[in-house]
């Protein structure tokens, strides 16, 4: 779980959700405003925002395989190696 500062307005801290895919984060009100951003109990609240996504990973929360990569069914979205390389023939 990764631990961003909020703005000075604000005086307590939240968490980002990159399920387990990136290190740091950061706030964005924007994506709070728009509650684009899932936290670590599945709600769609909080403005954090990835940073760096790996494991082949993108997205707000690294929740989506990166492009040219997929995730096969079942697989859940906090495998390290869930995200497979897509090859066209």
């Amino acid at each position: 779980m990764l631990i961003f500062a909020m703005p000075k307005t604000q005086k307590t801290h939240s968490t980002c959700h990159c399920h387990g895919h990136a290190k740091d984060c950061y706030y964005d009100a924007a994506v709070s405003h728009r509650r684009a951003s899932v936290n670590s109990h599945g709600r769609y609240e909080g403005g954090g925002v990835c940073l760096n996504c790996q494991h082949n990973t993108a997205g707000i929360n690294c929740e989506r395989c990166a492009p040219f990569h997929y995730r096969p069914s079942g697989v859940p979205k906090e495998a390290r190696d869930g995200c497979l390389r897509t090859f066209f023939l």
